[in-house]
């Protein structure tokens, strides 16, 4: 009998022998499903730091010293341990950014976030657009 059959009580009393692999997930899909919204709404209100953090991720991604390195590298594990100490370089220099810093990177993400969808959407009408010409019958064209 798996420990999801088995009471409360008795799961609670085995304690960390209880817990299983599907448990987990079973724990963390219903977690998310029963919170989706709570989370949406603190992901928009505390996204500030995120895209502050994306964009310092991205720029230092996209150094041209660390790209060089990285290409001349040929082993996969080392490449791997590059981009692993990078992101760790990266993450400590973040942690040193004051918050009007990281504020100005946030806006930065933003502008680009704003410009990205307004081009998405242009796209999308143009497409509509074109699929409205294709599909019209042919005694309208």
């Amino acid at each position: 009998m798996t420990m999801l059959g088995k009471k409360k009580s008795e799961r609670r009393s085995r304690g960390i022998y209880a817990v299983t692999p599907g448990y987990v997930s079973w724990r963390w899909l219903s977690g998310i499903a029963a919170k989706q919204g709570q989370w949406l709404l603190g992901s928009l209100a505390g996204r500030g730091g995120f895209e502050a953090w994306a964009v310092k991720l991205v720029d230092g991604l996209q150094d041209a010293k660390f790209l060089a390195e990285l290409e001349t590298t040929t082993d996969p594990w080392q490449k791997s341990k590059i981009v692993g100490g990078k992101i760790s370089e990266l993450a400590k220099e973040y942690a040193d950014l004051s918050r009007e810093e990281k504020d100005e990177l946030a806006r930065r993400a933003e502008v680009e976030l704003k410009a990205g969808v307004e081009m998405l959407s242009r796209e999308k009408k143009r497409i509509l657009e074109l699929l409205k010409v294709v599909t019209a019958p042919l005694d309208d064209r």
